[in-house]
């Protein structure tokens, strides 16, 4: 069954606000049958990516490339703004540099790992030896990658989270 929402501002049976569906990717207008009001059937949200990455080449190119490929993308070269964007709401996974200039991604990563609701977190880092890697998953990163990474593993490693997010979303 498609998420509907009224477009006068109402809400859903379902309680989907309209700035909810204003932000869906993909939508058609249609009439209802029953009650001649005009709906909007939602294809699907669009998945929010912040991309925390203080290398501004870097950071640039893989956020055109998820871009190009359907997600929102929100950009931070460091945990401040990191931050700030959580707390604006509506992050459906954060990919996080581990060196970043002043607070570094690991100590972010652990205070997003101590919320019961946290995003999927996938750390990048330059440093690639085991305990780098070992560390950075114990205190809570869902997956560790090493730069450079190829943009289309990267692409498959955020909708890989994004899978296993919503399979642990339903349990």
């Amino acid at each position: 069954m498609a998420r509907t929402a009224r477009l006068d501002g109402g809400v859903t049976p379902m309680r989907m606000p309209v700035e909810t569906v204003r932000r869906m990717q993909r939508f058609t207008v249609r009439r209802n049958s029953c009650n001649n009001r005009r709906l909007m059937t939602v294809a699907a949200p669009t998945p929010v990516v912040l991309l925390v990455e203080d290398d501004e080449v870097l950071r640039t190119e893989m956020s055109l490339y998820l871009a190009g490929q359907g997600f929102e993308v929100l950009e931070a070269e460091d945990t401040t703004v990191a931050r700030r964007h959580l707390a604006e709401g509506g992050v459906s996974i954060v990919v996080l540099d581990v060196n970043l200039p002043g607070e570094d991604g690991l100590s972010l990563c652990r205070s997003l790992a101590a919320d019961k609701g946290a995003v999927p977190i996938l750390m990048l880092s330059a440093m690639g030896e085991p305990i780098d890697r070992i560390l950075g998953l114990e205190i809570g990163a869902d997956d560790y990658v090493v730069k450079p990474i190829p943009p289309r593993e990267l692409l498959a490693r955020v909708r890989a989270l994004l899978r296993s997010e919503e399979h642990t979303s339903e349990l």
